[in-house]
């Protein structure tokens, strides 16, 4: 390495528009594929950044998640997105961002790298030694915890079981998601449970709920029948599109969806606790479509959460929905205090009824 980093470590949510779009630039330069759409895929990131400088020339990310050993679950530090400036590469600078990172994520109780990595520092190695054996010899190729890694094990040569994954979307990477989840590709055919499997793939974003089924055929064959849930509202935030389900699920979007609901977000950060929407604003979503499906387009700010505009042109302020139907009450009496409002003449900035023990409005 011919010059010291400077390395900075910094959460998703503390991420400007444009360092944001920095790291996006970097990754794609280095992977010779737009990053855009996957990089938002990684809500709730700890990203990892080297600067020679002002330059941003190394990055990497790791993202929590819960890997499940023996029936125990791990606290796990994924890390991702490893990626060095092209014209910066081959002086250790990568290196020297994950060294920092490893420091970085001590409290977790074990950390996991990427497919790329895989790729990078398994695969040859792999592939030398099953094309090393004599011809003709019986290759069982298998690993453990290595679901997700199915595709490369495949390149590396060996045999390989077939999965068969129904009712997804077409998406090598969904594809991928629940082959991980599943975890099929590690168990004995006859003590794989596959009633866990299940519960492992309905804890996935966008699922509602899965059936696995087997067979034995000289090899194990295992159907994977998973319903969806339905999306509530596509995000818009400066970092770019999120979308949630009717489960609270919250995902990058690589590209527009279709939803009932579109909601941008005027001032902070995502509203996320533990990963996922909190359970309130969840339920406003779900009832706000219900009770008035001809409205399409709705606000989020931190400080005042879920906001509405009349047809009139007010604002109203409704927050979340903190018990079931608070949003059927909070509407009605937003429209109780505009008939009021307009008897007399008034036309408020704002109306907030995020309380409905306590309305007021704003001139």
């Amino acid at each position: 390495m011919t010059e010291p980093l400077r390395i900075a470590v910094v959460p998703d949510t503390s991420l400007s528009p444009e360092l944001y779009q920095e790291i996006v630039a970097l990754c794609t330069h280095a992977c010779g594929e737009d990053f855009a759409g996957i990089l938002s895929l990684f809500a709730g990131a700890t990203h990892v950044l080297g600067y020679l400088g002002d330059e941003l020339v190394s990055h990497a990310l790791w993202i929590p998640r819960t890997l499940t050993y023996n029936g125990m679950p791990l606290r796990c530090a994924y890390v991702e997105a490893v990626a060095t400036e092209p014209r910066h590469q081959g002086h250790g600078y990568a290196s020297a961002v994950l060294r920092a990172l490893a420091a970085e994520i001590s409290d977790y109780d074990l950390g996991a790298l990427s497919p790329a990595d895989y790729r990078e520092f398994v695969l040859p190695h792999s592939r030398a030694a099953i094309r090393g054996l004599p011809p003709g010899v019986p290759v069982i190729h298998f690993g453990t915890g290595t679901a997700g890694l199915l595709h490369l094990m495949k390149a590396a040569g060996g045999d390989a079981s077939k999965v068969d994954v129904r009712k997804v979307a077409k998406k090598p990477w969904f594809v991928l998601l629940f082959l991980g989840a599943a975890a099929l590709a590690d168990a004995h055919f006859h003590k794989a449970d596959l009633d866990a499997t299940a519960r492992r793939i309905h804890a996935l974003p966008g699922v509602a709920g899965a059936q696995i089924t087997c067979r034995w055929e000289w090899a194990a064959r295992c159907a994977i029948d998973v319903r969806t849930t339905t999306i509530t509202a596509v995000w818009e935030h400066p970092r770019g599109l999120f979308w949630s389900d009717d489960k609270g699920s919250l995902q990058g979007a690589a590209g527009d969806l279709p939803a009932p609901l579109r909601v941008r977000v005027l001032d902070g950060d995502m509203p996320l606790r533990d990963g996922n929407l909190p359970e309130g604003l969840t339920r406003a979503l779900r009832e706000l479509i219900a009770l008035q499906p001809e409205v399409r387009q709705y606000a989020y700010s931190a400080s005042y959460g879920l906001i509405w505009q009349m047809d009139n042109r007010w604002t109203v302020r409704l927050g979340d929905a903190s018990y079931v139907g608070a949003m059927r009450d909070k509407l009605a009496l937003a429209r109780r205090l505009q008939i009021a409002l307009e008897t007399r003449g008034v036309q408020p900035k704002a109306i907030d009824v995020r309380y409905p023990s306590a309305p007021y409005y704003i001139r």
